[in-house]
């Protein structure tokens, strides 16, 4: 009996660490640093409007800048009229 009450003490002793783990949310700088980079963990609730607009033209950028290297993941659908027609330019030189 004594090595199921050791599993039950361990297991509740674990719980509050996991507890504690998720009460402590990325700071509003490191939200901001990861909306950005672009990273999935980013939480655009808890920006500004005038962040959002930040975050928004780093995301068109970097978005840009992908389609500009070939990269498989750029949307050429979110570039506008003039950064498509250089894309297309970029394309035929990486062909080259």
């Amino acid at each position: 009996m004594k090595p199921h009450f050791l599993s039950f003490v361990l297991l509740v002793g674990l719980v509050p660490l996991g507890a504690a783990a998720q009460d402590n949310p990325i700071s509003k700088s490191e939200n901001l640093q990861g909306c950005l980079e672009g990273f999935a963990e980013c939480d655009q609730g808890r920006l500004t409007v005038q962040e959002r607009q930040v975050v928004q033209q780093s995301n068109t950028d970097r978005n840009y800048a992908d389609c500009l290297s070939g990269l498989p993941y750029c949307d050429k659908s979110k570039l506008s009229a003039k950064q498509k027609q250089e894309v297309a330019r970029a394309d035929r030189d990486h062909n080259l």
